[in-house]
């Protein structure tokens, strides 16, 4: 539990560095408005796209460490126990970065 409390930090820095262009003091309501648009456009890609990275590291790191686990004699509910703590550990870091990414995405398309 405490070797995960970099990711706080990580993923503030990681959306901040994903924001790329910095936001207006006041921006025209029009921005605002294509800004929802384009958000509401690009979720399935981006939550698709935040999902499939979950499932590929999330579940081959916690199938991995379910192996070893496995290969070093824990039991096999420890062993599921390890897998599961890897896969909730790129489950937090997938939802601290992904509506980053997808913030990114929209906003450089509204200003772009």
């Amino acid at each position: 539990m405490v070797s995960a409390l970099w990711m706080g930090p990580f993923g503030l820095g990681v959306l901040l560095w994903t924001l790329g262009l910095p936001w207006p003091r006041n921006p025209p309501r029009a921005t605002w408005t294509a800004l929802l648009l384009e958000l509401r456009r690009t979720a399935p890609g981006t939550g698709a796209a935040v999902a499939l990275v979950f499932v590929l590291l999330g579940g081959s790191c916690g199938l991995l460490r379910v192996v070893v686990d496995g290969v070093n004699g824990l039991g096999a509910r420890q062993a599921l126990l390890g897998g599961a703590e890897n896969a909730a550990f790129f489950l937090v870091l997938c939802l601290l970065v992904g509506p980053g990414l997808w913030l990114s995405r929209a906003w450089r398309a509204v200003r772009g």
